[in-house]
């Protein structure tokens, strides 16, 4: 999601940050975000978190494979 494809998602975001009570956990593939939306909203708040804030990095060991390896989805952009 970004703001020039949901034109509610900067409203949608500042609900999901402003909800936070205590503690606010960011999840998020950074390098990805980075290399696909620069500049957008949600690479520049990942960034103004990494900038400010404590990041833990997962361990190579514990990061996610893809979900379907191996299987061609049609509607996947790898799949063509």
């Amino acid at each position: 999601m970004d703001e020039t494809r949901t034109r509610e998602f900067p409203n949608l975001l500042n609900v999901a940050l402003s909800r936070a009570r205590r503690q606010l956990f960011v999840i998020a593939h950074a390098a990805h975000v980075a290399e696909h939306y620069p500049g957008r909203l949600l690479e520049r708040l990942l960034r103004m978190v990494r900038d400010r804030h404590e990041v833990c990095t997962v361990p190579e060991d514990l990061r996610m494979q893809p979900l379907l390896a191996g299987v061609a989805r049609r509607d996947h952009p790898a799949a063509a």
